[in-house]
């Protein structure tokens, strides 16, 4: 140790050897020159203050899609409505009972078209709206359970509210065909062309636009009314509407109009060959309140039963989601960010009633309440009374 300290202590110094934090102390720190331009001072002062502010977190709530374009969807239903009363004052003037043959079935089918398809069309050609857009596309076979169910529900709803309404009031109804036509024309012109004009319009286009701006159930809801108002038939109102409620859901779980067309035309079946029956039977106080506890239990058992496979069908698309998107699926994000696009505003395949944003009432009641919607049940009221 003796030695390798006397090494050490030999050891010569370099006397121009200067400490790094000493030479720092002794240099004089540069002075900004007078000539240091203003731009360049206030950038500094900027990028002081800047930093100093909080870092501003972006919220991860997706923007609202509302119906956007020249032509708003409400401005289609008016035109509907419009050209639904036109075409009932044709048809109560006896216009039709001059056609005879085949031909009476062309006029009421033309009439159809251009009551509910033409304007639909026009509507998505204007909005480009493609049928991904919108509801007018095929539907998955494992809906068909719930299809069945659904009719069932939809029929016996019916039955009660028919049976209820001539039973309380004595209402009676009647098949209004104004021509003699066969058993197949009746089914063609009184049943299957509204099952198929009607849908295209109201559930086709018309709900998908609403359920993009207030959620499934604005869409539902705001429809079935919309389907109630264009019948003018203030007796069987709230039945036009339950039914219009029906169809609503089932096309908006199944992703498709088709179920809806198909409901729609069992049930105008339905009408034209049991609904008089059915009004003959309360008129005559046959079966009475026991009739309609029936009819209660019925429509109470297969609304339990949809629900249920409302929900059993909404986990297990959730559930095939997940798996796909954990194998990393390009497919499935492809076909996500498609139905993204559609109906419920969110970047999901789920079936889903309400925004995902939360503005649910809000859009609910601008939508319920708007002047277009309040036009609509004027032109109701004066049609009606």
């Amino acid at each position: 140790m003796g030695k390798k300290k006397k090494k050490f202590d030999e050891l010569e110094v370099n006397e121009n050897y200067i400490p790094e934090n000493e030479s720092q102390k002794d240099e004089p720190a540069e002075k900004e020159p007078d000539d240091f331009p203003e731009t360049a001072k206030k950038a500094d002062k900027y990028a002081v203050k800047k930093s100093r502010q909080k870092p501003v977190v972006k919220s991860r709530r997706r923007k609202s899609i509302r119906p956007e374009g020249k032509i708003p969807a409400h401005f289609l239903m008016l035109i509907t409505v419009a050209l639904s009363v036109l075409g009932r004052l044709i048809s109560q003037s006896g216009f039709f009972d001059s056609f005879k043959g085949n031909t009476v079935y062309i006029a009421y089918t033309v009439m159809s078209l251009v009551i509910f398809v033409l304007p639909a069309v026009i509507y998505c050609a204007a909005r480009r709206r493609t049928p991904k857009k919108t509801y007018l596309r095929t539907f998955s076979p494992e809906v068909f359970p719930l299809i069945f169910i659904s009719l069932a529900l939809l029929v016996s709803l019916v039955a009660l509210e028919q049976y209820s309404v001539a039973y309380i009031f004595s209402y009676r109804v009647t098949q209004a065909v104004p021509y003699n036509a066969s058993v197949a024309g009746t089914v063609l012109v009184s049943a299957l062309l509204p099952a198929i004009c009607e849908e295209t319009l109201l559930r086709g286009v018309l709900q998908a636009e609403y359920s993009r701006y207030g959620g499934g159930m604005t869409g539902i809801f705001a429809c079935a009314v919309i389907f109630a108002i264009l019948h003018f038939d203030l007796p069987f109102f709230f039945i036009y509407f339950t039914a219009g409620l029906v169809l609503g859901v089932v096309t908006h779980v199944t992703h498709s109009v088709i179920p809806a067309m198909l409901l729609h035309f069992a049930n105008n079946l339905f009408a034209l060959f049991l609904a008089d029956s059915m009004t003959f039977l309360a008129n005559e106080r046959i079966g009475g309140a026991f009739l309609m506890i029936l009819l209660t239990i019925a429509c109470f058992v297969f609304l339990l039963i949809q629900l249920q496979m409302t929900e059993r069908l909404s986990r297990k698309r959730a559930a095939r989601l997940a798996v796909k998107q954990d194998d990393g699926d390009k497919d499935t994000e492809e076909s996500v960010s498609a139905f993204a696009e559609q109906v419920t505003g969110e970047n999901s395949p789920e079936i889903r009633f309400f925004p995902p944003e939360g503005a649910f009432a809000q859009r609910f009641f601008r939508l319920m309440f708007s002047p277009f919607m309040i036009l609509a049940f004027i032109v109701f009221a004066v049609v009606v009374r």
